[in-house]
């Protein structure tokens, strides 16, 4: 069982490794004050980190852009604040904290699907520098 640190468990199995390495970059990410980290999330396998960048940034891109990571199953999806703040938006339309906090959870869980999903279809290539 996954706990998401809202309440909420998921069954979940864990390639070896994998558990300790997102509670890793979960730790991370929690000892910096202002950052551009959406989430950090697994599908048990792989590791994704979405951000969320200027528009401009994404140079018309279809989101998530998707980037690998430092290690062979990480991966960095890309987002842009304009969705970001749409996805705010609303959910601040519900009527309770509880509503929102479902619509959001929802929301994360969709976009890990997405990214998963886009990962096996059509994997972003490797760094050219």
């Amino acid at each position: 069982m996954f706990n998401d640190d809202g309440g909420k468990g998921f069954d979940m199995t864990f390639n070896p490794g994998v558990r300790k390495q997102l509670m890793n970059e979960i730790n991370d990410i929690n000892t910096e004050f202002v950052h551009n980290m959406l989430f950090i999330a697994s599908d048990g396998v792989n590791i994704f980190k979405a951000l969320h960048v200027h528009p401009d940034a994404l140079a018309g891109e279809k989101e998530p852009v998707l980037f690998k990571g430092a290690d062979d199953n990480s991966y960095i999806a890309v987002y842009s604040d304009k969705t970001l703040h749409e996805i705010i938006r609303q959910t601040e339309q519900l009527n309770d904290d509880s509503q929102q906090q479902n619509a959001w959870q929802g929301i994360m869980v969709d976009m890990v699907a997405e990214i998963a999903e886009k990962i096996e279809n059509d994997p972003p290539g490797a760094w050219v520098f």
